[in-house]
């Protein structure tokens, strides 16, 4: 929980930093939704699979400790960075470093607790995603107001820009706090029950073939979840500039707002759903891991588009306080949905595959097209609003159609996973017994 405050620290502060970088890197918002998007997605996505693969075999403590240095290293270079193809090669060790978190997470938590608790768990694990944006855009900001007042003095470098040192103050404390990889649990693998007389081994599953042959219901999710994503990190990208350029909000200002946001109302919300999912499972509804953020998206996207479009900035700060939350944090519901879909064996490289697919077309997409509309159809940076807007209203209702047609799919199987539960516990206590 802690590494994934800090990676969403590490990724969501550069919302707070497009003005100062875009002036001292001579950029436009095209080329830095290229740099927060691309860069980032470019060695995530790539990186993810083999590390899911490694996640599977070998110590998941190594890879967490080698993946959250990595990437706080890469954060703190980015503070250095003095043209845009500097900035971009930190940005892909940041990238590289945050793929290693999700598999070993996915299939650490999936070990450790049962089926029936699992939606809170991810959702407390999820909550992480949201004081991790709360970090970013409080700390961020007061940080930001911090150096412009008192600069921060390197070495070599001398005094640096502020955005410099939000960078190197938020990078590096996580090359210290990799330490406590080595203080998580990794679940001990079940050991499988002596088989039946008469019966064949039960053999390993095979990866690809598992998602060959389960294909429809993983491009629903992978569609689903991931556009989605990509309106979630398009409006969050972007929101500290819609704030500055509409009501003239600077950042230092804006960021602690957003952060307690985040901090309040985004935990709030992650971990209710996670447990509002549990209950409904446990009446009986098999697809709630696909029907709570679909209710999320229905009632936060039309508070945002009230934010975005209000003249007035009180009441878009208040609308978006609360909107922006609702339909954003869901991220218990695609955690536990995946862990339905996915066998035990298997776990680490689906969850890798599903970074794969979330960081490919949502960090990279989202803040992209926010940026493409802004520069290239509407013309005017001032605009940012109404691109998110868009690019929003597009996006959330091709995520609702990818999951409302998987929901049959996951009931399907959620109902074979209850029996093969059943027949194992079975089969266990007469093992028992005997």
């Amino acid at each position: 929980m802690i590494f994934n405050i800090l990676s969403l620290a590490d990724r969501q502060v550069l919302s707070l930093l497009v003005a100062p970088i875009k002036h001292d890197l001579h950029l436009t918002d095209t080329q830095f939704g290229l740099l927060v998007g691309l860069a980032f997605a470019i060695l995530y996505c790539l990186a993810g699979l083999p590390i899911g693969w490694l996640a599977d075999r070998i110590s998941r403590k190594l890879i967490l400790w080698i993946g959250v240095t990595v990437w706080s290293l890469g954060a703190a270079i980015s503070g250095l960075a003095q043209t845009m193809a500097h900035l971009f090669g930190g940005r892909m060790a940041v990238g590289v470093g945050e793929a290693a978190l999700a598999p070993c997470s996915f299939s650490m938590i999936g070990g450790l607790f049962p089926r029936s608790r699992q939606s809170l768990a991810f959702g407390l694990y999820m909550t992480a995603s949201s004081l991790g944006g709360a970090v970013a855009l409080g700390l961020g900001g007061l940080l930001l107001g911090l150096f412009e007042k008192h600069p921060l003095v390197l070495p070599v470098f001398g005094a640096v820009a502020p955005w410099r040192g939000v960078f190197l103050a938020i990078g590096l404390p996580g090359v210290i706090l990799a330490m406590l990889a080595w203080t998580t649990r990794e679940p001990r693998p079940t050991p499988a029950p002596p088989p039946e007389p008469d019966t064949a081994p039960v053999k390993p599953v095979d990866f690809w073939v598992f998602v060959s042959e389960r294909r429809g219901m993983i491009i629903r999710h992978f569609l689903g979840f991931p556009v989605l994503g990509a309106a979630v990190y398009g409006v969050s990208l972007w929101a500290p500039a819609f704030f500055g350029r509409k009501f003239g909000i600077p950042p230092q200002e804006i960021g602690p707002i957003l952060g307690l946001s985040n901090l309040i109302m985004s935990s709030l919300v992650s971990t209710g759903a996670g447990a509002l999912i549990d209950r409904l499972t446990a009446r009986g509804m098999r697809d709630a891991t696909f029907v709570v953020p679909m209710i999320q998206v229905c009632l936060g996207v039309p508070i945002l588009f009230f934010a975005l479009l209000t003249p007035s900035k009180e009441l878009a700060v208040a609308a978006f306080f609360v909107g922006a939350p609702l339909y954003s944090a869901w991220g218990a519901g695609s955690m536990s949905s995946l862990q339905i879909i996915s066998p035990a064996p298997i776990r680490g490289r689906m969850g890798a595959l599903y970074v794969f697919m979330l960081s490919g077309v949502g960090f990279s997409l989202g803040p992209f097209l926010v940026a493409a509309v802004t520069d290239h159809v509407l013309h005017d940076e001032a605009k940012v609003g109404l691109s998110m807007l868009i690019v929003v209203a597009v996006l959330a209702p091709l995520a609702l159609i990818s999951l409302g047609s998987g929901r049959s799919r996951l009931r399907e199987i959620a109902l074979e996973n209850d029996g093969l539960d059943a027949a194992e516990a079975a089969l266990a206590s007469s093992h028992q017994r005997l």
